[in-house]
């Protein structure tokens, strides 16, 4: 619940005891369904992390107007609810790493000063596509090519923050 609003989420759990855990962040117009947080929530479980993925308000199944709640600083209070609700499960460590995309990317990084104060160290990494060797986009304007691979962030203890 942030701002007396209920969230929606799902908590995507790994066989392992006590997992890392990655909160998700959709983006303006997204949902915990759009297709990264749903790759996300296959891969990073399978890889033994723990991956939570919630609407904001006035998205998807949660509460609130999408024009009267969407701001920056609501949505950023929203994930700062989410993770205090997720861990206050204890069904996760409290290795702690963040995801967004667009939007969501903006209210990760403006959550993280918060989070950090309330929680320790946070894990953050970024993935990149590889550059293409296709002709310039200038040359196809009537195609737009979609990425020809996912790329993968494994997490282990030598590429996560330890806390």
């Amino acid at each position: 619940m942030a701002d007396q609003r209920i969230l929606k989420g799902e908590l995507c759990l790994p066989d392992t005891p006590y997992p890392p855990l990655v909160v998700g962040s959709h983006g303006l117009e997204g949902s915990r369904f759009s297709a990264k947080q749903q790759v996300l929530s296959r891969l990073l479980p399978e890889n033994g992390i723990a991956f939570f993925r919630f609407d904001h308000r006035g998205c998807g199944d949660s509460q609130g107007d999408f024009i009267k709640d969407t701001s920056l600083e609501k949505r950023t209070r929203d994930f700062v609810a989410a993770v205090t609700y997720v861990l206050g499960l204890n069904m996760t460590s409290r290795n702690l790493g963040v995801f967004g995309s667009s939007m969501g990317g903006a209210t990760c990084i403006n959550a993280w000063q918060t989070l950090e104060e309330t929680f320790g160290r946070l894990c953050g990494g970024f993935c990149v596509r590889p550059r293409s060797k296709a002709a310039p986009f200038k040359i196809f304007p009537h195609k737009v090519r979609k990425p020809d691979r996912i790329c993968r962030y494994r997490f282990s203890k030598k590429t996560c923050c330890s806390i």
